[in-house]
């Protein structure tokens, strides 16, 4: 073992001698870490049986838990809580319990504390309510019974539970009645206990402020409701006095109504009939653009076919005289067949001549006989060539038809395709722009119903308006007749008090001149504030009817504007349909040239590589018959001038044979 791991260990057992929990005197983390390691090693060597295992149990959360508050590792934190459990788990005194339950509360309300955890907080209390169950009534119960305070306190404040809070004040009174005065804990305790009455007394005064805000809300409402009912009272029977009025309106709004919108029922109907008779005028034309496209499209077809029967005419001709090359070449050949026979013929006579003249020249006029079957031979393997050539001129003559064929099978059946598809795009956009005028003619009808609601909310407006000013008016002329009426009973009251006071002034005019100036000055403040108090009211109410007034002013000019603004999006929209459909028919047009284009260029294409086949394919075979021509003829050549070579021969023999003879 190292020096370094020496120091360690002895380290280690400094800390096992002495039994110091503070693991805060461990200022580098280095030393920290090292105590941890050593005291976790020390776990795994001893048994469960061990007594000292729960203290290495309990060294090791210790120093996880400090570990945990330097560097914030969850891990660490868990770790602790799981030593202290365990701790827990293998002590069996209830004595020594209390402590470790502390020390297992304190690291989870840690963690709760840094993860908002609440199973963590729930945790701690149970293990400090264990604690607080297993200290016996002395001097360290009080320090379990703060800790239990601490937390009740801090779930209360989490989920606001009233029960946690009493118990959070029975746990501090507890803890601040089992510790002495002279106790340097106490004031900690007594702080606790403060906090935990504050926050109830808090929620007490919350308490009742919110049971005054009822009463108060209550005697509102009550006040509110009296109100409501006096002036629903007010309102029914005013409400008598409008119903004649508003009858008669509405009958005068449903007449205007109805021919509103007999009107515009005519003038959409009008509109739709000129639609429909631009749309069925536009798919006339397209019918007949599509007409003309299929009339180009057949003649196209008859010109194709017309030109397919003068390839077939040309090619035709060109076997003809292809046959009759043939022909002439088997008749030149026969020629030189006969020729080269009865050359032979002759041959065959002068050998015999030769051999009836000398039979010594046996041995040569064999070898010419061999020769001469090797020419038959070569004569019968020419006559086979020109039999597999034929075979191959007619396989490749039906070749061509049968290409020549399947090319027009193919480009048939790829025009039909291509017409059944033009005829499925055109039913297609015939379906699109039917659904399109379906969609444009219910798209009318809901802007037409639309239009009528709103001419109908509009005439309600317009007679609602007209009623309120109705009855502002009314009501105006009720005031000017209720303050006209007050002033002629103010007037007939001071002249009645006039008449009294003259009254009086005879009967007493000494003794009750005070009392009748005061009198009247007391009645004349009485009638002068209640005509200022029936004027504010006057000012107020008409203040609201105005109010009233200019608010559905702004109402109805809000709805003219919604509506304009309505009609102006459904005008654009109806624009934007009748761009996009224009745009679309002058795609659909442009499609159609586009692909009647390709079609005459695919065609022409056809017939140029169909041209180029033919023309090489016929170039191909005149290079062939010229070739085998040129060979017939080098052949022919040769046999000629072996022909001669035989006949020099046989008659340098001959003149050889009648030499001696002479």
């Amino acid at each position: 073992m190292g020096l370094w791991s020496r120091f360690l260990s002895w380290l280690a057992s400094l800390f096992i001698r002495r039994g110091d929990t503070d693991f805060s005197v461990l200022k580098k983390d280095e030393d920290l870490n090292a105590v941890t390691q050593h005291y976790q090693e020390e776990v795994k060597k001893v048994s469960d049986k061990d007594e000292r295992k729960p203290f290495f149990h309990q060294q090791v959360g210790g120093a996880l838990q400090e570990r945990f508050k330097r560097a914030h590792n969850l891990e660490d934190l868990d770790g602790a809580i799981s030593s202290y459990q365990k701790v827990i788990e293998l002590i069996h005194d209830d004595k020594q319990k209390p402590t470790h339950l502390s020390h297992l509360g304190g690291a989870l309300e840690a963690r709760f504390e840094h993860l908002d955890d609440l199973r963590a907080l729930d945790g701690a209390i149970s293990s400090y309510q264990q604690a607080v169950d297993f200290t016996p009534d002395n001097a360290q119960k009080p320090p379990h019974l703060h800790r239990l305070g601490n937390v009740l306190h801090a779930r209360y404040k989490r989920l606001d539970t009233p029960g946690d809070l009493e118990g959070a004040i029975s746990s501090h009174q507890q803890a601040v009645e089992f510790t002495p005065d002279n106790h340097p804990d106490k004031p900690q305790f007594v702080n606790g206990l403060r906090s935990a009455q504050a926050d109830a007394e808090a929620k007490r005064r919350e308490a009742e402020a919110k049971h005054l805000e009822k009463e108060r809300i209550a005697a509102e409402a009550r006040r509110l409701e009296q109100e409501r009912v006096a002036k629903e009272k007010r309102l029914e029977e005013e409400a008598r006095a409008k119903r004649l009025e508003e009858e008669r309106l509405a009958a005068e709004a449903e007449r205007l109504e109805q021919e509103r919108i007999t009107t515009e029922a005519k003038r959409i109907e009008e509109e739709r009939i000129a639609r429909e008779r631009h749309l069925a005028d536009v798919a006339r034309a397209k019918r007949r653009e599509e007409e003309r496209i299929a009339v180009e499209a057949k003649r196209q077809e008859e010109k194709r076919i017309a030109e397919e029967k003068r390839l077939a005419d040309q090619a035709r001709v060109e076997c003809l005289e292809e046959e009759r090359l043939a022909a002439e070449a088997r008749r030149l050949e026969q020629e030189r067949i006969a020729a080269e026979t009865k050359r032979l013929e002759q041959e065959r006579i002068a050998a015999a001549e030769a051999r009836r003249l000398e039979e010594e020249h046996i041995a040569r006029e064999k070898r010419l006989a061999d020769e001469a079957r090797a020419m038959r031979l070569e004569q019968e393997r020419m006559a086979a060539e020109a039999k597999r050539l034929e075979e191959e001129r007619l396989a490749r003559k039906r070749r061509l038809a049968d290409e020549a064929r399947a090319r027009r099978i193919e480009e048939e059946e790829r025009l039909a395709a291509e017409a059944k598809r033009l005829e499925e795009e055109r039913l297609a956009e015939e379906k699109r722009l039917a659904d399109e005028a379906i969609a444009r003619r219910c798209e009318q009808e809901r802007i037409a119903a639309e239009a009528m609601k709103l001419e109908q909310e509009r005439i309600a407006t317009e007679a609602r308006k007209i009623e309120e000013e109705r009855i502002a008016a009314e009501a105006r002329r009720l005031e000017q007749n209720r303050i006209a009426e007050m002033r002629r009973l103010a007037e007939e009251a001071r002249v009645k008090h006039l008449e009294e006071q003259r009254i009086a002034a005879e009967a007493k005019r000494l003794q009750e001149e005070r009392l009748a100036a005061e009198a009247e000055r007391v009645k004349q403040e009485r009638v002068a504030a209640e005509a200022r108090r029936i004027e504010e009211e006057r000012i107020g109410r008409e203040k609201r009817l105005a109010d009233e007034a200019r608010a559905k002013r702004l109402e109805e000019e809000r709805i003219v504007a919604e509506t304009r603004r309505l009609e102006e999006r459904h005008i654009a929209e109806a624009k934007h349909i009748e761009e996009e459909r224009i745009a679309r028919e002058k795609w659909l047009v442009d499609e159609a040239r586009a692909r009647h284009l390709e079609q005459e260029r695919i065609a022409a294409e056809a017939r140029r590589i169909e041209e180029e086949s033919i023309a090489a394919e016929v170039k191909r075979l005149e290079e062939e018959c010229l070739a085998r021509e040129k060979s017939l003829e080098d052949e022919a050549r040769a046999r000629r001038l072996e022909q001669e070579r035989i006949s020099a021969e046989a008659m340098r023999l001959e003149q050889e044979r009648g030499a001696p003879r002479r």
